[in-house]
């Protein structure tokens, strides 16, 4: 499975660069479609057989995070071995998780594609055609009871019904391309007024940052992925911007800090002629986009390539 076939009739090229990058959407009608790519066994699989990092399993409930230590317990690893005591790892608790599902809690399994091929295959073709790096989480919900409160994220969010049925309420962003860290956090607005949107088995919904949304389940078994994703900002580009600048001996210097007012201003007046000549260089971007390409390139190990071949 590929973009294309998650976006379905809309345009690949307008989600990765035109108007839809920042408008919601939903793709509805097509039940079952993701069925060769995530289902319930593949859950009950990775939650199994893997000793899960840390935080990549998350019960929530009314909002609110259950402790870890609730559902978890610290085994040994060699349990038949003395000489191995000390090494343990950490597994579920299959009764404790139990009884926090079965009264309402819901179940978030984080960072999925490092566990199944099939959604690291598709992660692996949206990292190379929006050239950043994609996440894949699942949630799962069996009762009424919404896990988060409503919130907005800062990053992008493509929404995968896998299984069941899940509401939706979404309403636009209270302000223009918010971030995290660009200011004081507003109070969520009232959700009364949200448009309400239930997701079925096959349906995809697509939340541009910032975009107000409370999910709530609808007492039956369901499953769905996010697939988020953060699109390269003028903030970005700065941080980066900003480490490169190192490299010009203006930069380097020290300020001025007990120098007069003219000094200062002098000092000002070199430093954004260093910076104007760096942004004035036509290809400053593409140079940007470069390191930033490279550093979300997934380190994939295949042994078939990786090992040399050993002549005997």
């Amino acid at each position: 499975m590929q973009l294309p076939d998650v976006l379905g009739p809309r345009e690949e090229s307008e989600f990765l660069y035109g108007s839809l990058a920042d408008q919601m959407f939903t793709v509805t009608g097509r039940s079952g479609f993701f069925d060769g790519l995530l289902g319930w066994p593949d859950i009950n699989r990775v939650l199994r057989s893997h000793a899960l990092p840390k935080h990549s399993v998350v019960v929530t409930k009314g909002g609110r995070r259950v402790p870890d230590e609730a559902y978890t317990q610290v085994v040994p690893r060699y349990p038949d071995q003395l000489s191995a005591a000390h090494l343990t790892e950490t597994r579920l608790c299959a009764r404790a998780l139990g009884t926090f599902l079965r009264n309402g809690a819901s179940l978030a399994l984080n960072g999925l594609e490092d566990h199944h091929g099939p959604l690291a295959e598709l992660i692996r073709d949206l990292e190379a055609r929006l050239r950043v790096r994609v996440y894949a989480n699942a949630y799962m919900a069996w009762g009424d009871t919404s896990g988060l409160s409503a919130h907005w994220d800062d990053h992008d969010v493509l929404v995968l019904q896998i299984s069941g049925r899940k509401h939706w309420s979404v309403l636009p962003p209270t302000q223009p391309f918010p971030m995290e860290g660009a200011g004081t956090l507003e109070h969520p607005p009232a959700m009364e007024t949200a448009r309400g949107i239930v997701l079925t088995a096959g349906d995809v919904l697509y939340l541009p940052r910032g975009w107000w949304h409370l999910v709530t389940p609808v007492n039956e078994p369901s499953l769905h992925l996010t697939l988020g994703f953060t699109r390269r900002t003028g903030a970005h580009f700065m941080e980066w911007l900003a480490a490169d600048l190192r490299k010009e001996v203006e930069f380097r210097r020290d300020l001025p800090r007990g120098a007069d007012a003219g000094d200062r201003q002098e000092h000002l007046t070199r430093l954004r002629a260093a910076l104007t000549r760096y942004l004035d260089d036509p290809g400053i971007l593409d140079r940007y986009f470069a390191v930033a390409d490279e550093r979300c390139t997934r380190n994939l190990i295949d042994l078939t390539c990786d090992v040399a071949e050993v002549e005997t």
